[in-house]
């Protein structure tokens, strides 16, 4: 009984890891999508980014030119760098940069080619990143957990069951009486 109690219990926490990690990929938030503005442009080789607090939800409709294509739900968000102000539309989904916009005080891109393909090419999800961190722990408490109820199980071994049946033979009455007297006596 406690060994099969100790299984069970051990399914069980492989379960719930396994639905942890079936889950689907969670959407970014706004602070997300704040850090992920950040963490693009200091990839991109900015030191010094100030992301503004303001991000807006909206909708980026295909380009005329993919007219198959889905519209995609985005934040949108800014922040100032050193040359100027770079604004984002972020892949809710996908935590990728849709489109960006860089404007000098002047009006014109200051981006170069070097930082624009590095953020083309940056892919770092925090919505991932924290569900990988979360699901990472519920792994190691269940993994624990099941060695721990295993260990137990094998520790106290299997359950005695059920007394038998049928009349008690004159011996073990006198081993029973005989306990009865020494704890008595004790």
């Amino acid at each position: 009984m406690r060994r099969t109690s100790a299984r069970v219990c051990a399914a069980a926490s492989v379960a719930v890891v396994v639905a942890a990690w079936l889950q689907p990929r969670p959407d970014l938030t706004r602070e997300d999508a704040r850090r992920f503005t950040a963490s693009v442009l200091e990839a991109a080789g900015f030191d010094a980014v100030d992301v503004t607090p303001l991000v807006t939800s909206a909708k980026d409709p295909p380009p005329p030119t993919q007219p198959d294509a889905v519209t995609l739900d985005v934040w949108v968000t800014a922040a100032t760098v050193e040359g100027g102000l770079v604004s984002f539309s972020i892949d809710r989904n996908a935590a990728q940069v849709v489109r960006y916009l860089d404007q000098d005080p002047g009006g014109d891109a200051f981006l170069t080619e070097a930082q624009q393909r590095r953020i083309d090419d940056y892919d770092t999800d925090p919505a991932l990143q924290r569900r990988v961190r979360r699901n990472v722990a519920a792994t190691v408490a269940a993994a624990l957990g099941a060695v721990v109820a295993l260990a137990l199980a094998r520790r106290l071994g299997p359950s005695p069951g059920p007394a038998p049946e049928g009349p008690v033979t004159p011996a073990a009455k006198s081993r029973a009486k005989s306990r009865g007297k020494s704890r008595a006596t004790s």
